[in-house]
């Protein structure tokens, strides 16, 4: 049944394109949230946050203090790389479970409370699904005996891989793990100055400017790590996933966005608007977003947070210009020029347009909800 759905057909409309009207999605309200958000659905990939090869090296057996300042879903501390609280795809509509196509779902009779509220509501943003915090690009390529185009059952035999690899790796291991439900803000003072420092802090995107900000995790976070005569690759990771949407500027930024259209035009076939809510229209402003200058804006929110310069030659010609340090640096932290850890812009198109996969690379992040304007900083205490 599902084979043969209207939503598989390359001739497929929403309806509010067939019924010419504006989409309940676009408006002057806030998005569209249903119940109560709690976050079951990671929205960002995880990484591997020690990439032992390039820093501490390959053959490094001696044990690592890691920090999770931003989880909420207990995925970070589990493995570094895997999400096993939920296990998608197929969606049964009555109860919620996540199976692959095919897989009878009898036997599931009561509701997912993960979903579900006591009283049936959905928990969850309506826009949330689980691919969002994973790359399908890495799905794709792993074995699974999911039909083509079951991308959800797929990435539940992903997986279901993925925990039995950490499984294995972590049995016969030691690992300690301290849950603390306590706000972000109020983690430096639970490291008194004779207590452990630590050599990797992932602190999300508690660093955007609607949550606690830059200046503030990094200011309390990084000196919680291990001073560089200890680990001189002690890293705090923060993950700015607001800054290109914060400081876009339509005035600013017009040209850029001709320029983005155009790059478009090498993916996706470009045409005029049959009507103001042509789905066409709105597919390729969504692509647009992906050829932003990622760079040049996110530059615009370190200037406007002082966050920059990299340097001490850099913090001198900045404090001769404007009469004062970066607060971050002369707090004793700055950012690693070349990061050892995750790419800055992890998520950012890699391949050129007529380069071998480019359209498959471009689709994935097109099906998705991701951009690529996501920007990763690692930061270090100073030398």
């Amino acid at each position: 049944m599902d084979c043969k759905s209207e939503l598989l057909k390359s001739t497929w409309l929403p309806q509010w394109d067939i019924q010419r009207r504006v989409p309940a999605f676009i408006g002057n309200g806030p998005p569209s949230s249903v119940f109560n958000f709690e976050g079951k659905y990671r929205n960002i990939p995880a990484c591997d946050i020690l990439k032992l090869p390039n820093n501490e090296g390959a053959a490094f057996q001696s044990d690592r203090d890691l920090l999770f300042a931003g989880s909420t879903t207990g995925r970070g501390p589990t493995s570094k790389r895997t999400n096993p609280h939920a296990l998608p795809p197929r969606s049964s509509e009555s109860v919620a479970s996540f199976l692959p196509l095919g897989v009878s779902t009898e036997a599931f009779t009561v509701p997912n409370p993960t979903m579900f509220t006591g009283s049936g509501g959905w928990h969850m943003m309506d826009s949330a699904q689980p691919s969002n915090g994973w790359m399908m690009s890495r799905i794709r390529k792993s074995r699974s005996p999911a039909a083509t185009n079951d991308v959800f059952g797929q990435l539940y035999y992903h997986i279901v891989d993925l925990i039995s690899e950490v499984h294995k790796r972590l049995s016969p291991a030691k690992v300690s793990i301290q849950m603390m439900q306590i706000d972000a803000n109020d983690l430096s003072s639970h490291f008194g100055p004779s207590q452990t420092r630590l050599d990797r802090i992932e602190a999300s995107n508690i660093v955007d400017l609607a949550y606690l900000n830059a200046l503030g995790v990094v200011g309390q976070l990084g000196p919680l790590l291990k001073a560089p005569s200890v680990n001189p690759h002690a890293t705090l990771i923060t993950l700015f996933m607001n800054a290109v949407h914060d400081m876009w500027s339509p005035h600013v930024d017009l040209k850029v966005y001709e320029n983005a259209l155009n790059q478009v035009r090498e993916y996706l076939p470009v045409s005029l608007p049959r009507h103001p809510s042509d789905a066409g229209l709105m597919r390729t402003m969504s692509a647009a977003e992906m050829f932003k200058d990622f760079d040049g804006i996110f530059d615009r929110q370190c200037a406007y947070l002082s966050l920059y310069p990299l340097t001490q030659d850099g913090a001198l010609r900045y404090k001769e210009r404007f009469g004062f340090v970066p607060v971050l640096y002369s707090m004793g932290m700055e950012m690693k020029r070349e990061h050892t850890i995750i790419d800055k812009w992890f998520m950012r198109l890699k391949k050129r347009p007529g380069e071998d996969r480019a359209k498959e690379e471009f689709q994935d992040l097109l099906n998705g909800q991701h951009t690529g304007s996501d920007r990763h900083v690692e930061w270090r205490l100073r030398r």
